[in-house]
């Protein structure tokens, strides 16, 4: 549980309008849709893959996705697909 909270998950659903400030509404919804289809994808994947397989896939690609957020300057769509991105993997990984 420590972990879900130090990833920064909170952040990104609480203020996903202040993300998405031009598209609020519509990156709201994204969230949403992408949190319950990747929470169902990770159950499936789990089975398949295995549990230290997806933690350490998913915090890779946290870590990845947090980074290209970080470096980006000005408002873009790549802020919603990272920030979309940083959310699949935390619900495939530890969410």
């Amino acid at each position: 549980a420590l972990f879900q909270q130090l990833t920064g998950i909170n952040a990104v659903i609480f203020y996903s309008t202040k993300i998405f400030s031009h598209n609020a509404e519509i990156g709201t919804l994204l969230v949403g849709i992408v949190n319950c289809v990747t929470s169902a994808l990770g159950i499936v994947m789990l089975f398949k893959f295995g549990r230290k397989t997806l933690l350490y896939n998913g915090m890779i690609g946290m870590s990845i996705s947090l980074c290209l957020l970080a470096s980006l300057k000005d408002y873009s769509y790549w802020q919603i697909s990272l920030s979309l991105m940083f959310l699949l993997f935390f619900e495939i990984s530890i969410g």
